[in-house]
């Protein structure tokens, strides 16, 4: 006769982990950089699983990627499910001109899990009204520039109405 067959054990199912896509708060796909501006991206997205991410949970790169690509951000606090959670991630624009992605997904224990975060960027060396205001007010911040803005601007608007540069 056979011997009996023992029953098989049943694996523990393992609760899935998940993180979905909710909206970029900032920085719109295609957005003009010029090269090298550090680019703070953000986005809102919301643990859909079934457990609360791990301690260990992180945001990594993945393929795909033309910059950003030795870019990871742990995510420090308790993410449960159905939480809304705000991610940032630091990046600096490339130098090169031209249209750049970085790709994200979140990981945890080495695995990758949820939705794909990416930030799509156009470096372009001629800067935008924004990025010229930005530059601007960053310009005219500095107390040593107010004085000498002071002084020789009407000069300066003078010589720019005369046709002088």
């Amino acid at each position: 006769g056979k011997a009996p067959r023992k029953a098989a054990l049943k694996p523990k199912k393992t609760k899935n982990l998940g993180a979905h896509f909710v909206k970029d708060l900032n920085f719109p796909d295609d957005s003009v950089v010029a090269p090298g501006q550090v680019i703070e991206k953000e986005w809102l997205i919301k643990n859909s699983g079934e457990v609360s991410w791990p301690k260990d949970t992180k945001l990594v790169s993945i393929e795909g990627s033309t910059f950003g690509v030795d870019v990871t951000v742990e995510i420090k606090e308790l993410v449960q499910v159905g939480d809304i959670y705000k991610l940032r991630v630091r990046l600096v624009a490339p130098t090169k001109t031209g249209k750049h992605t970085a790709k994200f997904m979140l990981s945890s224990n080495g695995q990758t899990f949820g939705h794909k975060y990416w930030v799509n960027v156009c470096v372009s060396k001629f800067p935008n009204k924004t990025q010229l205001m930005e530059l601007a007010k960053e310009f005219v911040s500095d107390p040593s520039v107010v004085g000498i803005l002071q002084s020789e601007l009407p000069f300066i608007l003078k010589d720019l109405r005369n046709g002088k540069k």
